[in-house]
Order: structure tokens, then sequence, then C-alpha cells
């Protein structure tokens, strides 16, 4: 289960450029910065259902996870 819920935009769910401007909001951080952080992960983000096959998980719990790994992908390279 999630341990952290975004104060806007959420619902079960995070939208990334909402959680960018929570973030700016509350700490002053550079946009720029945490946008090119998110960036970063973003090739480990893409690999997640190849780790998950490497370590053997079962493929419908991949399957499940697609959907929300390929959504939270285009959110990041959309920033």
């Amino acid at each position: 289960a999630r341990s952290i819920r975004w104060e806007k935009d959420d619902y079960g769910s995070p939208k990334w450029a909402s959680v960018v401007n929570q973030v700016v909001e509350s700490t002053g951080l550079d946009p720029l910065i945490l946008m090119q952080s998110l960036q970063d992960w973003l090739p480990k983000l893409e690999g997640l259902p190849l780790t998950m096959f490497a370590l053997e998980m079962d493929p419908s719990i991949i399957e499940y996870c697609q959907t929300r790994i390929t959504s939270t992908c285009d959110q990041i390279r959309s920033l």
C-alpha cells in the first residue's frame, strides 16, 4: 500500500504534473530540477516490467501493473 497521498489530484493515482506543482509550492524547489530528477528515474520505471519478470513475479501481477506503469511513464515524459 502507498504511504504517501498528494493533497490534490491524487484519486488513488497521482497526476505527476500536479505532484511537481505541489512540491514546488511546499518547498520552493526549482521545478526544473524536480522534473529532471523524475525524468532521470524514467528508464528504471520503464524497465520495471522486465525487472519484475526477472524476479519471477507472477505474470498476472506484471500485467496488472503495466497500465499504471505506462501511464506514469507517459506523464513523466510529458513534464
